[in-house]
């Protein structure tokens, strides 16, 4: 992978698309024929940009010129000259300093300074990608409860979740336990989600990591043939514990008269048997599978564990010192505000 990079930016084409490669485009693009679009659909891309930009990035040019290419200079709003692209670089501005000056963007200063080969092109640093970043222990506990909860990893191994505005804090906490898997540049931004099972679209917070090589080994474990499951011989020999259950309930629990739920609908009855069988195997919790029979759920999508008044004391005091200020509403009064 190439970054195009200059005065401090860098412009860098997404990693999931690595299997794109010059002599793929080549084939497809100049001795089969297909178009950016054909291409994009061929390969499940959701944009004929993402095929395009990286033609550009390999300077595979367009087979013939478009009414756009052929009046991209006549319509041009912003023009630079050599002599001011230079004057500006000895005075050590920056694209985004430029485009200030120019009431333009950083994006289409980068593209001028590029026409006259004021720009550079270096490799990718492999620590930059985090492909190769190891997981801590921490972040492994975490994954582990997570992956179980709202959380999802990518055939690219690239762990992503969401949650709506109310619980911001989470996701926070989130990104500062897989910091080190994030681009440099990430920020949590409100963004609209679309729920699939409510079927409309809310207020809320995406987080996704890089591509990651130990994510993508926790992929192989906890997904087949891309739909996931539980993994109980896997989890366990895992170092699943306490943290995880916690971030697990944080995901997906709830309380209700000092009972615990967990929604392990996505389980199927089949995996719930295996949820119970690890948490007594693990933990000596003792559960019970219900059903839901609302129309709103599908055939394999209607069983969930439940706990007694008992066992729910027993869950309560193993994810308590584990559980944020923001969920201590998922903990019976008397193991609130013990972390």
């Amino acid at each position: 992978m190439k970054n195009h990079h200059s005065d401090g930016e860098v412009f860098r084409i997404d990693d999931p698309y690595s299997f794109l490669t010059k002599e793929l485009l080549e084939k497809e693009y100049l001795h089969n024929g297909l178009s950016d679009k054909a291409i994009a659909q061929k390969y499940n891309i959701g944009s004929k940009v993402t095929i395009w930009r990286r033609r550009k990035f390999f300077s595979i040019d367009n087979k013939l010129p478009t009414k756009s290419n052929l009046n991209a200079c006549k319509n041009r709003k912003t023009n630079i000259s050599k002599e001011e692209a230079l004057k500006w670089l000895s005075e050590g501005k920056t694209h985004k300093e430029i485009g200030e000056l120019l009431k333009c963007s950083r994006i289409v200063v980068f593209r001028r300074f590029e026409e006259l080969g004021l720009t550079k092109e270096q490799p990718q640093a492999q620590n930059k990608l985090r492909l190769h970043e190891k997981l801590t222990d921490l972040q492994i506990r975490f994954l582990l409860g997570d992956l179980l909860g709202d959380g999802s990893i990518t055939s690219w191994g690239m762990f992503q979740c969401s949650h709506s505005h109310k619980q911001k804090q989470y996701i926070q906490y989130k990104k500062e336990v897989l910091q080190n898997l994030l681009s440099p540049n990430f920020e949590i931004m409100p963004t609209k989600i679309h729920s699939k099972q409510i079927g409309k679209d809310y207020n809320g917070y995406y987080l996704r990591t890089m591509q990651n090589e130990g994510l993508k080994e926790m992929y192989s474990r906890f997904y087949e043939n891309k739909k996931k499951f539980f993994p109980f011989k896997y989890l366990s020999e895992s170092s699943f514990d306490e943290y995880s259950l916690a971030v697990w309930y944080m995901d997906d629990g709830s309380r209700s008269q000092n009972r615990v739920g967990l929604y392990t609908f996505g389980f199927g009855y089949d995996g719930n048997l295996d949820i119970l069988k690890f948490l007594s195997k693990k933990f000596n919790l003792k559960g019970k599978i219900y059903m839901d029979n609302r129309e709103m759920r599908s055939e394999d999508c209607r069983h969930y564990i439940t706990f007694s008044v008992e066992e729910s004391k027993k869950f309560f005091a193993l994810v308590a010192p584990y559980m944020l200020p923001s969920f201590q509403y998922k903990l019976s009064q008397e193991y609130r505000f013990l972390v």
